[in-house]
């Protein structure tokens, strides 16, 4: 910031401003020293000489003193914005010396604030700064200052405000797109050199156990069982045991009597995860709930019969329907040939009756006669 200009009590004119504005500033001088009956001086005699103040009008004056007083409060602002920048470089521990500020009021050797210690304190800094001097406002408006990271969006309230923020913002991507996301593959138990440390095959004792079957179903089973025997260790999709075992969906996803392995779906990734479970425990349940292997394909069969008489009710009702219509439309047809066919007159030449003098008409099928004018 530039140091203000010293504040003087005199007044030296310039000899260059003889123009039309200095005659117009000469005649309103003269004016208000009349008003106010301050001493004055012809404008030739005060060109290119010392003037004191008190030989100036008084309005003049009273310019001059405000002048000097704005002078003054800049230079008290400036010297003390000086002052407070030389205390905050002090208090985050770097001073640098400055030329002397004799000219503006202000001590030889005041600190300042470097680029690098603004960009490293740069909240500290403009709230101390604050305090000391506030930011300008303009005093033709008015209006008010809200902080607005403390604000909160209240929703004019009518909608419940959740304070969680993190919450709110999960359950609005949720709610927009249902993305999978993978997790983390956890990794297979170890083989210790102890026999009895490891887990064996129910079926042939190996320690080659498939640890995806034993994780998700609890069925400790080796690999080559597992290939060997597909009938027993394959994998069923929740649609198959449906349709094969005849089971509902919701014996299918409690969890008490069945476990099930859930995979993302392979049609379309946004779609429901796939369930997949093990044929053996889908088969054991179902035995049990149908009786055993008999009871599981009488019931097939009964439901394949009902299914079958649904589809012939269903085609006997829609033969029904069709012939109804096409009886409706026949029995139409025949109603419409039936309707005798409408008479359109024929009408030869007009005669003049001797009795009225008028001109008859006659039709030459039905032998009606009708009036008629001829121009």
């Amino acid at each position: 910031m530039a140091s203000p200009p010293p504040a003087s009590s005199d007044l030296t004119v310039p000899s260059t401003s003889t123009t039309s504005s200095g005659d117009s500033t000469a005649k309103t001088d003269s004016h208000s020293t009349t008003t106010t009956n301050a001493p004055s001086i012809p404008y030739e005699e005060s060109v290119g000489r010392h003037v004191s103040r008190k030989e100036l009008p008084a309005d003049v004056q009273a310019r001059i003193e405000r002048n000097r007083l704005a002078a003054l409060e800049r230079r008290a602002k400036y010297q003390k914005r000086l002052d407070s920048e030389r205390s905050i470089a002090q208090q985050f521990g770097e001073v640098l010396p400055l030329p002397s500020l004799a000219s503006a009021g202000g001590e030889s050797g005041a600190g300042y604030l470097t680029s690098a210690i603004i960009e490293k304190n740069a909240a500290e800094i403009h709230k101390a700064m604050e305090e000391v001097e506030p930011l300008p406002k303009n005093e033709w408006t008015k209006f008010y200052d809200y902080d607005l990271s403390k604000m909160k969006d209240t929703r004019a309230g009518f909608i419940q405000v959740i304070d969680d923020d993190k919450k709110r913002d999960a359950e609005d991507e949720n709610s927009k797109k249902r993305k999978w996301e993978p997790t983390l593959a956890q990794p297979d138990p170890s083989i210790f050199l102890g026999a009895d440390d490891n887990y064996e095959c129910q079926d042939c004792t190996s320690i080659d156990v498939d640890f995806q079957l034993l994780r998700y179903f609890h069925v400790p089973v080796c690999i080559g069982c597992r290939d060997a025997q597909p009938e027993k260790y394959s994998l069923l999709t929740k649609t198959e045991c449906r349709a094969d075992y005849l089971l509902t969906d919701p014996e299918l996803r409690d969890t008490d009597l069945f476990s099930f392995w859930e995979r993302p779906n392979p049609k379309k990734s946004t779609w429901n995860n796939m369930m997949l479970y093990l044929r053996c425990q889908v088969e054991e349940f179902a035995f049990k709930k149908w009786g055993g292997p008999e009871g599981l394909d009488k019931e097939f069969e009964k439901r394949e019969r009902e299914k079958e008489a649904r589809k012939e009710v269903k085609f006997k009702k829609e033969l029904r329907d069709l012939r109804n219509k096409t009886r409706t439309s026949v029995w139409q047809d025949k109603r419409m040939q039936q309707r005798p066919k409408i008479h359109k007159h024929n009408f030869g030449t007009a005669l003049v009756d001797p009795e009225s003098g008028a001109s008859v008409q006659t039709c030459v099928e039905c032998g009606i006669q009708v009036e008629c004018e001829e121009f």
